[in-house]
């Protein structure tokens, strides 16, 4: 980790379990829960990871709901994170079982029952559809990316810009049926696909053959990485020139391995970005699309429920704290007042962005190297298997680059 321009004697106070909270923020769910916070958490953080990530991750589902029962079966988190679990398994009736556990355990006035979904939520079926959401400007549409035999994936917003020029510029692909694409066609010709960050990458081939013209963009850290070799990019995002300079300003997150390109559409000001940050859209019409059960827990189980905030895995990611910190303040620097998410709305924030994206970041632009450190060995306590396969996959990605 690199050094920062902040001495390590400044005191930072986050909760680790909810990073940029303060103690007392988690000492009063700590005080109300029925179990073991941190442990209800690190099962639940296992859980998540082991439904995306399956045996690469390196965790045992199973082994994960015999802990959650044994050690916060009075909890009715835990039986959520069991059933999603069961449920991922192809394990129905058992899903239901522990799902009617969480919804006669949770009391209504919880901040957390949100967490149990009701029946529409538990039954919800994606149908993805071309939406306009910035007039003549802007058009999205939201997608699950699911890997074969998957039942739950990542909620992404794939979203198509128009420039100046009429060209559109397809950003964060997510999986297209063919009468999409033909209703995204009729819009203008798609000349570039942008994956956005490391990890949004995995419908980059569809989006290329369903637009033969386009050319695809990744992010640096797209750059050795092993799993996007068959990818053919044309190019990765580069700050000092950008593909549309008089329309898109782009802001690359150095020091952390999520790999996020932020965007700013300069004719909306919205700033977008991808995994960096995570948005609490929940309980509101215009965020309920956006949600899924699992998208709702697996925010939960990274210590995001109620606010925005960066999830308690990211100090793992962080291989200079100090370019980081620097990255982001290069972001404040820009002009915008509204933020857009790839996971959310295009008005996650609305109005104060530049003032919000502050508050949120305060606590990590003053972290101190020791301090950060300190984070990353919680983390490492925590799941050490999930660190050491990190750890490998990043020697890898540097010797590709190599």
């Amino acid at each position: 980790m690199g050094a920062t321009d902040r001495r390590d004697s400044s005191a930072v106070r986050t909760s680790k379990l909810y990073l940029g909270a303060d103690a007392a923020y988690e000492r009063r769910l700590r005080d109300s829960s029925t179990c073991d916070l941190a442990n209800l958490h690190r099962l639940s953080q296992r859980a998540s990871w082991g439904i995306t990530m399956g045996e690469s991750a390196g965790i045992d589902l199973d082994a994960t709901v015999t802990a959650l029962v044994r050690d916060c079966g009075d909890h009715f988190a835990a039986q959520v994170a069991a059933a999603l679990i069961r449920r991922a398994q192809h394990r129905p009736a058992e899903a239901e079982q522990h799902l009617a556990r969480a919804r006669a355990l949770v009391p209504a006035d919880h901040p957390w029952a949100y967490l149990v979904p009701d029946e529409q939520l538990w039954n919800e079926a994606l149908q993805p559809r071309l939406e306009e959401e910035e007039p003549g400007r802007v058009y999205r549409v939201i997608g699950e990316n699911l890997a074969p035999g998957a039942v739950f994936g990542n909620r992404g917003v794939a979203r198509f810009l128009r420039m100046r020029s009429g060209e559109l510029v397809y950003l964060n692909p997510v999986p297209l049926t063919d009468a999409i694409a033909e209703q995204v066609r009729a819009l203008g010709e798609v000349t570039h696909v942008i994956a956005p960050a490391k990890y949004h990458s995995d419908s980059v081939p569809q989006a290329l053959a369903l637009f033969p013209k386009a050319r695809a963009f990744g992010v640096p850290a797209h750059q050795g990485y092993p799993k996007i070799a068959h990818i053919p990019f044309a190019g990765y995002l580069d700050d000092d020139k950008p593909l549309f300079p008089d329309e898109i300003d782009q802001v690359t997150m150095r020091g952390v391995d999520h790999g996020d390109v932020w965007l700013i559409d300069r004719a909306t000001r919205t700033l977008i970005v991808t995994d960096a940050l995570f948005f609490a859209e929940r309980d509101t019409n215009t965020s309920a699309q956006f949600l899924s059960a699992f998208g709702v827990f697996y925010a939960w189980a990274w210590g995001v429920f109620d606010r925005n905030g960066v999830p308690s895995y990211q100090p793992a990611m962080w291989s200079n704290i100090g370019e980081y910190q620097a990255s982001v303040r290069c972001a404040l620097g820009h002009d915008f007042e509204h933020i857009a998410s790839n996971h959310g709305s295009w008005r996650s924030i609305e109005g104060d962005g530049k003032a919000t994206l502050a508050r949120e970041y305060e606590w990590l632009l003053a972290l101190g190297k020791l301090q950060a450190l300190g984070l990353l060995g919680d983390f490492v306590r925590r799941h050490p298997g999930v660190f050491y396969r990190l750890v490998k996959e990043q020697i890898m990605a540097g010797r590709g680059k190599a």
